[in-house]
């Protein structure tokens, strides 16, 4: 059974979700309280030691984690505003791994919140299939408003969508026509 602050998708037999930790209850309890944000600023992904396990609240560290890495963009989910989204990119240069699990992790190194995953495998950069890997993790909480999620900023995180929105209104500056790759001139 789930409670306020989590999230569960049965697939293939499997329940995969979204847990906050005890501590992570915690530290965000503490900061509503006090008024602050609690500064979330990794997230990172495991291979749940080589199989599939079930997340716990008691949890402190991932059961067995293979890649760390910073935040690179989240967004409130608009389907749920207690729901934030919160994304990793895992270089190219890294891989050779399968993810079970993903997790986040506040200023202190605490873990925050944890899920399991369907398997994912990161290849190795040598494999000839290679390449970085977007991973999303969904974070239930009873206030979004208490977390401060600290984003590397990176041209990983531009979408086709943002870039398409930013420049849709610039088209008279730019040479070519809607739909092509722009090309700049001078103004």
């Amino acid at each position: 059974m789930t409670t306020q602050n989590e999230v569960a998708v049965n697939g293939g037999g499997k329940q995969y979700g979204t847990k906050l930790t005890v501590l992570g209850e915690a530290a965000i309890a503490g900061n509503v309280l006090e008024g602050t944000k609690l500064d979330v600023v990794e997230i990172a992904a495991g291979d749940g030691g080589g199989g599939w396990y079930e997340p716990s609240a008691e949890q402190t560290a991932l059961v067995g984690e293979v890649w760390r890495g910073e935040i690179a963009a989240y967004t409130l989910n608009p389907l749920n505003p207690k729901m934030v989204d919160i994304k990793g990119v895992i270089p190219s240069s890294d891989g050779g791994f399968t993810i079970r699990e993903l997790g986040v992790f506040d200023r202190a190194g605490t873990l925050i919140g944890v899920c399991n995953t369907p398997d994912m495998e990161k290849a190795r950069p040598d494999s000839g299939a290679g390449g970085k890997l977007d991973v999303i993790m969904h974070l239930i909480v009873t206030d979004a408003n208490a977390l401060n999620i600290v984003v590397k900023p990176s041209l990983d995180t531009v979408s086709l969508e943002d870039v398409t929105g930013l420049l849709g209104g610039k088209q008279d500056k730019l040479e070519g026509w809607p739909g092509q790759v722009p090309v700049f001139n001078e103004n």
